[in-house]
């Protein structure tokens, strides 16, 4: 399936070919904040896929090519994990692979511009209820 993004002023004018579809709304990167009492399994999967970010940086952009092939993560910006990982590592305390994934994330996501961060109330991807 062939994918176009068309800026606003275009879309009343747009022909499209069978099977193609357009995406009507704002191009964001990253993930809405998971709300405090989702499942840690979550949690768990943000920061593997985090920690994937982190390898594929400190690899570099030709051999994380080689070695990840289409799942290579070769975005450049500044990637922020909006996770409370102190309230988890409370939350958790026997959850040793929650504990060992933050652990890395935060020594090692630094240096490659990959960081945790504290979620933010009223931010546009938070899905908290409010106070």
């Amino acid at each position: 399936m062939n994918l176009r993004l068309w800026p606003a002023a275009k879309r009343s004018a747009v022909a499209l070919e069978e099977g193609q579809r357009i995406l009507i709304g704002p191009v964001t990167l990253g993930k809405a904040n998971l709300p405090p009492d989702s499942d840690v399994r979550l949690f768990v999967n943000q920061l593997k896929r985090a920690l994937h970010t982190i390898e594929c940086r400190e690899l570099g952009s030709a051999a994380t090519e080689v070695r990840f092939g289409p799942f290579a993560d070769t975005y450049e910006g500044h990637r922020v994990l909006w996770i409370e990982a102190d309230r988890l590592l409370a939350q958790y305390p026997a959850h040793e692979e929650l504990h060992e994934l933050l652990r890395a994330v935060r020594e090692r996501g630094p240096a490659v511009n990959v960081t945790l961060s504290y979620p933010q109330r009223g931010a546009p991807n938070d899905r908290r209820a409010p106070r």
